[in-house]
């Protein structure tokens, strides 16, 4: 998970670098498709984390910033995720993302950070985890942090 953790907080990063150069009129859309081109051009992606998982593009899609992690066959014996899975992952990418300057940066500017998993080459959504700026608000007035 610490690898995950790392990846995300990089993008969100390489992301907030485009925000912080935004033009404060930007709305959230156009932020979320501005992070997304750049991240997809910038020659990181597709990118490996571990030997499991492959994030392979990012989505602007309304004021939704969405990655795209496939999970490669070898490491999925069937097609669908244990439930305990989803808990555990949606926790670590909780903390990570709200913990980091940078995400939350892209949140409070009214962005909704979204990971899709898939089972590699197939296009059902195995799990989807979605974060926007009040589930960090309580994440950090539940773990009394300040925000950034």
């Amino acid at each position: 998970m610490t690898c995950r953790g790392l990846f995300f907080s990089c993008i969100l990063a390489l992301g907030w670098t485009t925000v912080s150069h935004a033009q404060n009129v930007e709305t959230a859309p156009q932020i979320a498709q501005k992070v997304a081109a750049m991240t997809n051009h910038s020659g990181i992606l597709p990118l490996h984390m571990g030997s499991a998982l492959l994030v392979t593009h990012l989505e602007g899609s309304g004021s939704d910033l969405i990655y795209n992690v496939e999970i490669k066959k070898k490491a999925l014996k069937t097609d669908a995720l244990d439930p305990k899975i989803k808990g555990a992952a949606q926790n670590v990418f909780l903390k990570n993302t709200c913990e980091n300057r940078a995400s939350y940066s892209l949140l409070n500017k009214g962005i909704t950070v979204v990971v899709n998993y898939r089972k590699e080459e197939a296009p059902k959504v195995l799990l989807s985890l979605r974060i926007s700026k009040k589930e960090c608000d309580a994440y950090q007035a539940e773990n009394s942090l300040h925000t950034p």
